[in-house]
């Protein structure tokens, strides 16, 4: 620093004026070229919103899938341009399953990459007999929506692939993406 820094006795008032001249300087000199790159900073320290719910658009490339009296929940947090995105869709007895396949929206825009897919999280748990089917996320560069592959069966998931879709099936997913702005 370039003033000489005060020292302070257990009989000195200290003043507001005393304070912000002894961190003013300080505070100023805090900026990114002054910031060593090998710093680190704790995630719990980082100040975030608190998680925010959406209610997601569940689409297909032919007819859209309806919810109906089922369940279709999403949640997010943004950090800097970071979203974590985690979701919820339970089958209910009015729930019609549209045709082709399957996209799901995001709650931001996708980052623009070169040559990359974003990949999350995905978990199937057909009903009846109660089977669970791992599977991912993807996220195209600048997309507005994932789909949705399960295990090695390939392909993009729809109506029937990898299992007919009916009451109380569920799908569960989680995706951390970069966003664009």
């Amino acid at each position: 620093m370039a003033s000489q820094q005060q020292t302070y006795t257990t009989d000195m008032t200290v003043t507001a004026a005393m304070l912000n001249a002894e961190f003013g300087e300080l505070y100023s000199n805090l900026t990114n070229s002054n910031i060593s790159a090998s710093a680190a900073i704790a995630f719990s320290k980082l100040a975030s919103d608190a998680w925010t719910t959406n209610t997601p658009t569940w689409g297909a490339d032919t007819v859209n899938p309806a919810i109906g009296n089922g369940t279709n929940v999403g949640r997010y947090v943004k950090i800097g341009r970071i979203v974590v995105f985690e979701f919820t869709i339970i089958m209910g007895s009015t729930t019609t399953y549209g045709s082709g396949n399957y996209t799901y929206s995001l709650p931001y825009t996708a980052a623009t990459v070169t040559s990359l897919v974003n990949v999350g999280s995905l978990l199937l748990i057909d009903n009846s007999p109660t089977t669970y089917r791992v599977g991912l996320c993807l996220i195209s560069s600048a997309g507005t929506t994932m789909r949705w592959t399960i295990d090695s069966l390939g392909g993009i998931m729809d109506l029937n692939n990898p299992i007919s879709l009916t009451t109380n099936d569920s799908i569960y997913g989680q995706v951390v993406y970069e966003a664009s702005s």
